[in-house]
């Protein structure tokens, strides 16, 4: 083969490696982001767990009475399994356990996973005992001088003397507290 065309042909092979490389034209550079976003698993992939949730309800009473406004969290406790599942009680202090899972609409993640947990309830409180208005973020109702009315032994996961087990077939699970006074 001619040096001339040796030289052509590593030219045209240089132009085509140089246009694929670059990507010069736009559905290239199109078609090079939807292959990156779909190999950096951005899919949709649920947790194990998420077609496993119990539902899971109950009522949170003091001296017989209802307690409301209080949140309610189921922790995981010891290798029972299980996943940290969140309530807030009523007026006549019921609750319902939602377990947080991306991807799952709200209603899709009402209920807990079989497991042994350990129960804190909180509820911040005015100084004169009425609710702090929803919406407010517990470090605010602090700063506006609220305060914390049930003792360690129930809002500290550390010292909670609640515990349960939830399993299939039991949905309802009440628990009486104290309040501080």
């Amino acid at each position: 083969m001619p040096k001339q065309n040796r030289l052509q042909d590593h030219f045209n092979r240089d132009a085509m490696m140089t246009r694929i490389f670059r990507l010069e034209g736009r559905p290239s550079w199109l078609l090079l982001t939807i292959l990156l976003l779909l190999g950096c698993g951005g899919g949709t992939e649920l947790p194990e767990y998420a077609n496993q949730l119990i539902p899971v309800s109950g009522i949170i009473t003091t001296d017989g009475q209802p307690v409301s406004d209080a949140n309610v969290t189921f922790h995981p406790a010891g290798n029972g399994g299980g996943q940290t599942a969140y309530g807030r009680t009523d007026a006549e202090g019921r609750y319902t356990l939602s377990t947080p899972i991306a991807g799952l609409s709200l209603e899709e993640q009402v209920g807990a996973v079989a497991g042994n947990y350990r129960v804190t309830v909180n509820r911040i409180a005015r100084r004169d005992g009425t609710p702090v208005p929803e919406g407010t973020t517990e470090a605010d109702a602090m700063a506006e001088g609220a305060i914390e009315t049930v003792p360690p032994m129930f809002n500290d996961p550390g010292m909670s003397q609640l515990t349960t087990t939830v399993s299939e077939g039991q949905a309802t699970y009440d628990f009486t507290i104290r309040l501080l006074k």
